[in-house]
């Protein structure tokens, strides 16, 4: 076992070398190679083979006699992929929440954006514009959200100053200029009973809600 174990850590440590390649600054894989099913099948096995090796190196360091740079060494060169796998699944997990709540970000921004409108009708003077854009900053909307009723429902994160997206970001806020069909950089559907569109967005281009809601 002992000549194995050592040419299967380093085996463990060149693959690790190889899926570094695939990690993307979202934390997942990006099968971006002829090759991808290959990696797709083997990362999994592999990761729980070094996880192995690192265990058996250390059981055999600890309680063993003699060979402790060898033991070492299996653990050691073994360590960084079960590590990456370890990472991958923490980060698929995060992802996967992120992927529920924007399953229903349509629906709660639609609510939030009606909340904006109404805070907006009462204090137009806490709404700044950011630049030349459709796009502002909202003093004080947080404290105002956590004052309705409705908003409890909604389970919208948020941190001690500020709602959050999905993403863990802050929402981005929008409030039309002119009656030229637009809230922000999305075409709204024109809406008689109000002479204001206010619109709440997450960090993506295809997910924001409108208020009044559009029919």
């Amino acid at each position: 076992m002992k000549p194995v174990a050592l040419i299967l850590s380093i085996g463990t440590f060149f693959y690790f070398l190889i899926a570094l390649g695939y990690w993307d600054n979202g934390g997942q894989f990006a099968w971006i190679s002829p090759d991808e099913v290959f990696h797709a099948i083997t990362f999994p096995p592999l990761s729980f083979l070094a996880f192995g090796l690192f265990i058996y190196g250390l059981v055999r360091l600890v309680t063993g006699k003699g060979l402790r740079i060898y033991y070492s060494a299996v653990g050691l060169f073994a360590l960084p992929l079960c590590s990456l796998y370890a990472l991958d699944q923490i980060k698929a997990g995060r992802a996967e929440s992120r992927r529920e709540y924007a399953g229903d970000w349509s629906g709660k921004s639609d609510a939030l954006a009606a909340i904006l409108l109404d805070y907006y009708k009462l204090h137009p003077n806490r709404f700044h514009f950011v630049g030349d854009s459709e796009e502002v900053t909202v003093d004080g909307f947080l404290e105002y959200c956590e004052s309705r009723p409705d908003f409890a429902s909604l389970n919208c994160p948020h941190d001690s100053e500020q709602l959050l997206d999905f993403t863990g970001r802050p929402v981005h806020y929008y409030v039309a200029l002119n009656d030229d069909g637009h809230v922000g950089p999305w075409a709204v559907t024109p809406d008689p009973t109000s002479s204001v569109r206010v619109g709440i967005a997450a960090n993506s281009d295809a997910l924001a809600g409108f208020a009044p809601p559009q029919k």
